[in-house]
């Protein structure tokens, strides 16, 4: 059975590429949400199996938002996404509890690796 994915980023079209490549990969899509908030609103109204986050994001954070959901559902499962560029927020993110890191612009074969982790 596949898992249920929510995208978060607040490019659409990252969101689209992330989306389209889950969807190849054989993974279903749940929904998607442009920031934080919304994440974490979806995600307490679904519980999808995976959160694919971006770091960076206007109103509330990816960090901000993964702390929130791991403190309410310690079994989330938030793979972060995010720049080389960004190397203090990655580490806070893994600190923080990410399952794993996605660079941007994110490779498939990469995608599914990380994914069969978990």
């Amino acid at each position: 059975m596949p898992y249920n994915i929510l995208v978060v980023d607040d490019s659409k079209f990252d969101r689209i590429v992330i989306k389209d490549m889950l969807e190849d990969l054989g993974y279903n899509v749940i929904g998607e949400a442009k920031n934080g908030k919304e994440a974490v609103e979806f995600y307490f109204k679904y519980y999808p199996d995976i959160v694919i986050m971006n770091l960076l994001m206007p109103v509330m954070n990816g960090i901000e938002a993964m702390r929130f959901i791991l403190e309410n559902d310690g079994m989330a499962n938030i793979i972060v996404t995010s720049s080389f560029s960004e190397k203090e927020y990655i580490k806070e993110a893994i600190m923080n509890g990410a399952k794993d890191f996605l660079a941007i612009p994110i490779k498939k074969e990469k995608l599914k690796e990380v994914l069969e982790k978990i």
